[in-house]
């Protein structure tokens, strides 16, 4: 930027795109939300085994690897009902490894899509929608609190100018 502040109308449009992607977030939290829930019902629930962590640099935002920061994904194993042996990687990894090689897990998996499997921890579920969702809830509050406190000085602004104002002091 060039250092001079927005004008007014700069503010509004800020504003505007602030709400939109806030609304956006909310919308794409609902569907994440909404694809669990289907899931869920749908999922056949078996016995897992840690294979192995998987292990990713983490990347800044410039996209720049930073070679002292790594993410570990489990590497998950099972055998389906009717015998077909799939293994995928968790879809939440963490800086310290959350589980080890051997370890068992519960898996949830479709059994018309066996490769559509999740670990059965409130986080492998319900994370990315609550995230998405609190990024929503922010951006939103970020566009419309501006715009309500705007709202409410223009509208006492208002009411203080339509007050008559009061009468002489009696005797003058």
């Amino acid at each position: 930027m060039n250092g001079r502040p927005l004008s007014p109308v700069g503010k509004v449009v800020v504003c505007i795109i602030f709400t939109l992607v806030g609304i956006g977030a909310l919308v794409g939290a609902y569907f994440l939300s909404d694809q669990t829930r289907t899931f869920l019902k749908v999922a056949a629930h078996t016995q897992g085994e840690v294979l192995d962590l998987i292990r990713e640099p983490m990347t800044n935002k410039s996209g720049s690897r930073r070679e002292s920061s790594t993410v570990y994904f489990p590497e998950i194993g099972f055998t389906t009902a009717s015998g077909i042996r799939v293994e995928f990687k968790g879809s939440s990894g963490s800086s310290s490894p959350s589980y080890y090689r051997g370890q068992k897990v519960d898996i949830l998996y479709d059994p018309a899509a066996p490769n559509n499997a999740r670990i059965n921890s409130w986080f492998e579920l319900w994370g990315p929608s609550i995230i998405v969702g609190i990024f929503g809830i922010i951006f939103l509050l970020i566009g419309i609190l501006p715009a309500l406190f705007l709202a409410a000085i223009l509208f006492f602004a208002s009411r203080n100018s339509n007050a008559r104002p009061p009468p002489p002091p009696p005797g003058r």
